[in-house]
């Protein structure tokens, strides 16, 4: 069992590490990661549950423009649950609401066998955090490596006893996902692989809209023409929201290509053939054409500054964008031609 001498203090080892920035803005992808990684699952790495989740693979926004678009959980797909099965542990996703958790408590005492096998448990909501120890005395121990706008910090990384309730940067009740125990038997890659490529596939083409959210090629048109027709307007949250969507999908498609030839060795040589070329697809969006652009609200030092702290944004900066954006969205639609391909062949 994983100990540390401090006063009854019971941690994981090693205490894993994770931060929103630029190379991992999805909070709840790099939590479970950082989980995993901490329990000795070396091959559940950040870009494969982005790519197992369909995180990889989705565009949406809303007409706010609000920074949650993309979200894992936001919207009608609720990627999140995705990766569960793709886990070689069982978790289990207990709502713990305004309570203060300690002994007594079955939620407690989960999350206390749980660290005993040196697997840190998962907090999720707007953004995630870990919970990484327990102390003698009841109360469990939690390490926060996102950005924590109550305190006004940006990137918070710190190891504190926290008797609960467990809430999220923005003051809302989270749910915490407690391992129980490895399966019996490893996920199978291929089967979960094949719904992560079929659901991109899907939700591209789905044209669905959800109140104000426009997801997949829907979405794709509606932020190309507000860029190019100014109908983003100039209010700072959005402009604020447009840089947080272009970080998160220049980080979505670089790992949609880690993701695609990561898997290809499971699928036939042909089918493998057209997943090598859709990530090449994905790379050229991620590496080399989105970068080429700098979008509106992108703060001199990333994240650390918020809405209201933007760059003059001109119509030459939009058109810059647009012109981006536009050869991107043609990159899309041949990975996913390549990838519709790849399940063709496979069948």
């Amino acid at each position: 069992m994983p100990a540390d001498s401090r006063s009854g203090l019971t941690l994981v080892e090693p205490v894993p590490r994770f931060a929103i920035d630029e190379d991992t803005p999805n909070s709840t992808m790099a939590a479970v990661a950082a989980a995993m990684q901490a329990a000795g699952m070396e091959s559940v790495t950040y870009p494969y549950l982005m790519g197992i989740s369909g995180t990889a693979f989705r565009f949406q926004i809303r007409e706010s423009w609000c920074p949650s678009s993309p979200h894992s959980d936001v919207g009608p797909f609720e990627l999140t649950h995705n990766i569960w099965p793709a886990l070689p542990y069982d978790f289990a996703r207990c709502n713990t609401g305004p309570r203060v958790l300690g002994p007594g408590d079955p939620v407690y005492a989960a999350i206390r066998a749980s660290i005993q096998r040196n697997v840190p448990a998962v907090f999720m909501n707007a953004e995630a955090g870990l919970v990484v120890g327990y102390l003698e005395s009841g109360e469990l121990v939690s390490l926060d490596n996102y950005v924590n706008l109550r305190a006004g910090e940006a990137e918070v990384d710190w190891i504190a006893p926290h008797p609960g309730p467990f809430v999220d940067p923005f003051g809302r009740y989270g749910s915490l996902c407690i391992a129980n125990a490895p399966k019996p038997k490893p996920p199978k890659l291929r089967e979960n692989a094949t719904a992560a490529l079929e659901l991109a596939v899907a939700m591209f083409g789905a044209g669905v809209r959800e109140g104000d959210l426009h997801i997949g090629a829907q979405g794709w048109q509606y932020w190309l023409s507000g860029l190019q027709d100014g109908s983003i307007g100039t209010d700072d949250g959005r402009r604020h929201g447009n840089w947080w969507m272009y970080v998160n999908l220049i980080d979505a498609r670089r790992c949609a290509g880690c993701f695609l030839r990561l898997i290809s060795p499971e699928f036939t040589p042909q089918a493998a053939g057209h997943l090598v070329l859709a990530a090449e697809a994905y790379e050229e969006m991620a590496s080399v054409v989105l970068p080429a652009a700098r979008p509106a609200g992108l703060p001199a030092s990333p994240l650390s500054v918020w809405p209201g702290w933007v760059p003059e944004w001109t119509g030459e900066c939009r058109a810059e964008q647009a012109r981006c954006v536009a050869n991107a969205l043609e990159l899309e639609r041949r990975a996913l031609r390549e990838i519709e391909e790849a399940l063709q062949a496979q069948t």
